[in-house]
């Protein structure tokens, strides 16, 4: 293996020789859960692991009479939960939910043990997902036990971490995103454990907040500073306004589902252009941007980038309503 280490388990079974991959997937069983069943629960034994195959998961620790819990993490596609507790012996340490309708691949302790011993590469691959793991806890008790304004370079922290690290200590401040360039690319305005405004990019409002969660890892620095009002106003069309722990969960199932999209589409490459005079569209949550799509290519094919810098929506909702104009045959790509 690459001392690189994999981002998450997906990327790690594309490295493995193709023997050692089927015997990985010989021993994973596809389980699959609704929306709020719990996969596991704290206190239970730790008999299994599981791999989020699609969908996102939340993580809840419990009070020790179990009248209060508190959500510590979202996972979604590639990340791994339930091996803690395989490897000290110990109960499992959280209960896990679903968020939404989730595919997962379930792996006993005891083919889990077995993989551990016939494919090191595997146990490299934990080792560095684990530490990960405990370096963000760690840097988020730092971040919440020291200091009220704190900043880094983005490409070492995750932007979970960040956004959670803020909403859940409660704090009043400006989080501000800074290119390499050392210009604004966007800022996030929170009062106790609430976004209230934000703006990324040409984007504004919770749109902001998706485009930076598909877009991460980012390039450049991020700085949060406790303030009691915005730095720069905000215009009314940023304002948000809603609890943090909800958008979080949303925004990273709009990342995971951005990842299942064409690789063209998620850079946005290729032409636009309409095939059919008059559009057709079923979906009413969608129809406004469809028809404002259609718009800006009615004179002329447009390139889908530009089409998107000319919307409030994220690069994920032009990809999908793009994918759907060229499956109904009414525009293509060139």
């Amino acid at each position: 293996m690459s001392f690189a280490p994999p981002s998450d388990f997906f990327s790690f079974m594309e490295r493995l020789e193709p023997i050692k991959r089927q015997e990985v997937l010989a021993a994973c069983k596809l389980v699959s859960a609704e929306p709020r069943d719990v996969i596991c629960e704290q206190g239970e034994p730790s008999d299994s692991i599981y791999v989020v195959e699609k969908g996102v998961v939340e993580v809840l620790s419990y009070s020790d009479d179990r009248r209060q819990n508190r959500s510590i993490a979202y996972l979604s596609r590639g990340d791994i939960f339930g091996e803690m507790g395989i490897l000290t012996g110990q109960p499992r340490v959280a209960t896990i939910r679903a968020c939404e309708k989730v595919n997962l691949r379930r792996i006993t302790d005891h083919d889990f043990v077995k993989m551990l011993t016939r494919i090191p590469s595997f146990g490299y691959f934990l080792c560095t997902n684990l530490a990960n793991r405990l370096h963000r806890i760690t840097a988020a008790a730092s971040h919440n036990s020291y200091c009220v304004d704190f900043g880094g370079n983005l490409l070492n922290f995750d932007m979970i971490l960040i956004f959670q690290t803020i909403i859940t200590s409660g704090q009043v401040g400006e989080l501000r995103l800074i290119s390499p360039s050392n210009d604004l690319t966007g800022s996030f305005f929170f009062k106790h454990g609430r976004i209230m405004f934000g703006r990324f990019a040409h984007l504004q409002g919770a749109e902001a907040l998706w485009q930076v969660f598909i877009e991460s890892p980012l390039p450049g620095s991020f700085a949060f500073q406790g303030v009691n009002e915005p730095t720069v106003a905000f215009e009314p069309e940023a304002k948000i306004d809603r609890e943090g722990m909800d958008l979080l969960m949303q925004a990273a199932s709009k990342r995971d589902h951005f990842q299942s999209q064409p690789e063209p589409l998620r850079k946005l490459q290729g032409t636009l252009e309409r095939v059919t005079e008059q559009l057709t569209w079923s979906n009413p949550e969608t129809a406004a941007t469809a028809e404002k799509i259609w718009q800006i290519i009615q004179k002329r094919p447009q390139v889908i980038e530009t089409i998107w810098r000319r919307l409030n929506v994220c690069s994920l909702t032009v990809a999908e309503l793009t994918q759907e104009l060229v499956k109904t045959q009414q525009a293509r790509i060139t």
